[in-house]
């Protein structure tokens, strides 16, 4: 049991250091290629905080543990609300952007709301996976596209890279082999773990897995925070 817990802590330390570094190094490449700000967190920024759902979730459903998978996107996105923007919020109140009230949040509660219908028949399948995908996609050129035609590119200039391309390119792939390792070892010892103390394994993962896999988020929401970035904050949750 004590090897299980450790395992585990290991694999939350990995996926946060991976994630950081992860980000860092998109960062810099998405600078390189002259990408506004405002696009990074919309993308590089958001897809890189959740790369460590991601990983854990695969890893789980290859290795046959659904409630795993299912369980650590439900709980992640809980952790977030309740969590992360709850601690930025008592750092630095986040003013809500109009634009944000009016564009992103429906979004997000319609996207709940359709996961919460497709999965009444106990099962996502490979043709509503490619939806939720298109959906994505969809969502993210909109954003980009409001974005150039608001100016932002003109208001908000590209910072230069913060390291050398190649620097960026090797931290990038050396931190997806960092997330893909810790995710295995987060979904072996949760599974180790929810076996030994005969509860499921849903609730290991909707509670200690989530908040684990939301660490990263959490970390830049909170120096987005300190910052007095508030919109970084609001973005990639």
């Amino acid at each position: 049991m004590t090897r299980e817990i450790l395992l585990l802590f290991a694999g939350l330390f990995l996926l946060f250091l991976s994630g950081k570094y992860l980000v860092d190094s998109s960062v810099a490449i998405a600078r390189l290629f002259r990408i506004p700000p405002m696009i990074i967190g919309l993308t590089v920024v958001a897809f890189g905080t959740s790369a460590p759902e991601l990983l854990v979730s695969l890893q789980a459903a290859v290795r046959g543990f659904p409630e795993i998978a299912m369980g650590n996107v439900v709980g992640s996105n809980i952790s977030n609300v309740l969590l992360v923007l709850a601690i930025t919020a008592i750092i630095f109140p986040i003013p809500v952007p109009e634009k944000s009230v009016r564009r992103d949040w429906p979004v997000m509660m319609l996207v709940s709301i359709l996961l919460f219908v497709l999965v009444l028949d106990g099962q996502l399948s490979r043709l509503e996976g490619g939806l939720f995908i298109l959906l994505l996609a969809g969502y993210i050129i909109y954003s980009v596209i409001q974005a150039r035609q608001t100016g932002l590119q003109e208001k908000s200039p590209v910072e230069a890279p913060s390291m050398r391309w190649w620097i960026a390119a090797v931290i990038f792939l050396v931190s997806c082999g960092g997330l893909a390792f810790g995710a295995d070892l987060l979904v072996r010892s949760s599974a180790s773990i929810a076996g030994e103390l005969g509860i499921s394994q849903r609730v290991i993962s909707i509670t200690m897995v989530a908040v684990g896999t939301s660490i990263p988020e959490l970390v830049t929401s909170v120096m987005a925070a300190l910052k007095k970035e508030t919109e970084l904050s609001l973005i990639h949750i």
